[in-house]
């Protein structure tokens, strides 16, 4: 057996700052991607919904408060 990674970059990103604020980046970085042929319609749309479905996760109040502490520490961090 190997060690297999698989990534899968949706051309999106979601931050998440320690004041609790979201944002959503690279959403023209998407386009162009779309606009130049790079990625499909299909693709676009997934990453789309991806996109929203982590949205909606980050604001549901169902979130667990092990996966609050992560983010407020990731958030935190200076990288």
């Amino acid at each position: 057996d190997t060690d297999t990674y698989r990534l899968y970059d949706l051309l999106v990103d979601v931050k998440i700052k320690p004041n609790g604020k979201v944002e959503v980046l690279d959403l023209d970085e998407l386009a162009l991607a779309f606009e130049q042929g790079l990625i499909t319609q299909k693709q676009l749309t997934a990453s789309l919904m991806q996109t929203k479905n982590l949205l909606d996760f980050i604001y549901s109040s169902d979130l667990p408060s092990f996966m609050l502490d992560i983010i407020r520490n990731c958030a935190n961090r200076e990288i």
